[in-house]
């Protein structure tokens, strides 16, 4: 047994990437290892869950097999545990979930509402896992898809200011924000990417402004603007 309390007290693993930390702990009966979670919730309360993944299952019986299990699988794919249905103690509100990007099962709304909930930290997250440049065909032309999260991050980032013309948004919208419009720097249609250091959020007229003019000087003011 001294074998089992020694892995006890050494076999904790921490994923740099997701920050969930691992505790691999033999139980003498029925004498396998079982892999836990160790994190602070929401409400800084310290928490211990079982991993009941079928594969962590499939290995306790072994203790090399189970610290592989955990480094080579879980820690080296940064896998987040905490969406798995099977994960007992599952946090609906783990800050990993609450940062995933909608899919496009969803639709516009339901993005456009995830995206008005976040947080401004939270939502620069979601935003720099946005960037693309995908194109959807609609009949006879090219539509260059534009990520409802990063829209969102450069109007919430701008605060209701004209980040061009440092002016407030000439009205509200109507679900009461001010409203301004986000911009791509450098055009989609120029090869500019659907990313936050790419998307700026500036009033209708400056907006029009530059899709008329695009000045050399105010491209470039707008760029160091964005990087902020």
């Amino acid at each position: 047994m001294e074998k089992h309390i020694e892995a006890e007290k050494i076999c904790n693993i921490t994923d740099e990437v997701t920050k969930i930390r691992y505790k691999i702990v033999h139980k003498k009966t029925p004498n396998r290892y079982e892999i836990y979670t160790q994190y602070t919730d929401d409400n800084g309360v310290f928490r211990r869950n079982r991993i009941l993944f079928k594969e962590a299952k499939a290995v306790e019986a072994d203790l090399q097999k189970t610290i592989a299990y955990v480094n080579d699988y879980l820690v080296a794919k940064h896998i987040n545990i905490y969406e798995d249905e099977n994960y007992m103690g599952n946090r609906d509100l783990t800050r990993a979930k609450r940062t995933k990007p909608l899919s496009d099962d969803h639709t516009p709304e339901e993005i456009c509402k995830h995206a008005r909930e976040l947080d401004l930290e939270d939502l620069k997250i979601v935003a720099e896992q946005c960037a693309n440049c995908k194109e959807i065909k609609i009949e006879a032309r090219t539509e260059r898809y534009r990520n409802i999260y990063i829209a969102e991050y450069a109007k919430r980032k701008a605060n209701g200011i004209c980040l061009l013309c440092n002016k407030p948004a000439p009205f509200k919208g109507k679900d009461g924000t001010p409203y301004l419009e986000s911009h791509h720097i450098l055009w989609l249609s120029k090869g500019g990417e659907d990313a936050i250091d790419n998307v700026v959020a500036l009033c209708p007229n400056c907006h029009k402004k530059m899709h008329i003019i695009n000045d050399a000087a105010e491209v470039e003011f707008l760029i160091n603007k964005a990087k902020e």
